[in-house]
């Protein structure tokens, strides 16, 4: 586990310069965001996963499961496919939400379903496992 949510932010992070807005020309006049704030809106749903991530882990902030998971969703909802995996896995070891199997069942489906092998694997697993 601890495996892929490092492989996922070095991912994130090498990826998320794709999607930075390149045409437009910061005036360092005005008053900026802080860096990571920055990042998060800059991004197409990778930047609320890594915030997640932080929150999750606790390395960087303050270990808070309601409010990775709260980033997790932010970042889901905009079709992260690795952020519907860590909602997953949050259902699927009850780790800040009550543990839920079927909820687990789902988010790892629309993982599987958004190109994420790790999300077919683990939706694969609880097909078998029966739930």
């Amino acid at each position: 586990m601890r495996r892929y949510l490092i492989s996922l932010l070095l991912s994130i992070l090498m990826l998320a310069p794709l999607n930075a807005k390149c045409d437009e020309i910061p005036d360092h006049n005005e008053q900026k965001e802080s860096g990571w704030r920055q990042f998060v809106t800059q991004s197409v749903g990778y930047g609320e996963c890594v915030v997640g991530l932080m929150y999750e882990g606790g390395k960087i902030v303050k270990q808070d499961y309601p409010e990775a998971l709260r980033w997790f969703r932010l970042s889901a909802a905009r079709g992260n496919a690795w952020a519907q995996y860590c909602i997953a896995l949050m259902y699927d070891n009850g780790r800040g939400v009550p543990k839920n199997r079927v909820k687990a069942k789902v988010w790892f489906k629309r993982s599987a379903d958004n190109g994420l092998s790790e999300g077919r694997d683990a939706y694969e697993r609880v097909i078998r496992a029966g739930y």
